[in-house]
């Protein structure tokens, strides 16, 4: 019988750090799907842009970093930011163009 497969082990025996993923949040209207998200540091996060003109703001809300997307208008659905989180915590965002409900993102140390 074959042995059991066990999963990998950094040196100290604990299991292996997981690799970075890709996000992808969508922003239509006034709204972003989904409007809570859970990652790790390291993950990045796209926003595709399905309808509607503004920024992906961070700024003001006390998060542990702030920044902010380029101002984008376009009739296309496109990804029009990234981020790659490096700091943990709890991160709150909007689009103060359009009004929009303020989302998060919790970010936690993998």
């Amino acid at each position: 019988m074959p042995p059991a497969l066990v999963p990998p082990t950094s040196a100290g025996g604990a299991s292996a750090v997981a690799s970075p993923q890709v996000h992808t949040i969508i922003f239509q209207a006034n709204t972003f799907d989904p409007s809570l998200l859970t990652i790790n540091v390291g993950d990045t996060v796209e926003w595709i842009k399905k309808r509607g003109i503004g920024v992906v703001n961070f700024n003001g809300f006390n998060n542990p970093e702030s920044f902010a997307s380029p101002f984008y208008a376009s009739d296309y659905e496109e990804v029009f930011y990234t981020h790659t989180f490096t700091i943990a915590g709890e991160y709150s965002y909007d689009n103060p163009y359009a009004l929009s409900d303020v989302a998060r993102i919790t970010v936690n140390e993998s």
